[in-house]
């Protein structure tokens, strides 16, 4: 997975946010917007995020082979919270079957 610098995301946001606002990219952009994508609330491992949002049976797969159909590997994704549950091991599970940009 490619790391970035927190101002360079910043930076990213801002850019998606003044695309979507006004039609353009804006002339200081350090990073292309067509290849940058925004998520949250995956929350792979709960168990009982398919009863609270009413999420389809196998929506853990679905996700993961969702993410992998449209990711590219130069793609950078900006995930903005509540990625998983469980400890750093199950995390690593999951993280390690999303296409992912390597460093």
């Amino acid at each position: 997975m490619k790391l970035y610098d927190p101002w360079v995301i910043q930076k990213m946001i801002d850019n998606v946010w003044y695309t979507l606002n006004s039609g353009g990219v804006p002339e200081n952009s350090i990073l292309p917007i067509d290849n940058i994508w925004l998520i949250s609330d995956t929350h792979f491992n709960h168990i009982k995020i398919q009863e609270y949002c009413d999420r389809p049976e196998g929506w853990q797969e679905l996700i993961i082979k969702n993410w992998n159909d449209v990711i590219g590997y130069d793609d950078v994704v900006l995930h903005l919270g509540d990625f998983a549950f469980g400890n750093k091991e199950t995390t690593n599970m999951i993280s390690s079957r999303l296409k992912v940009t390597s460093t």
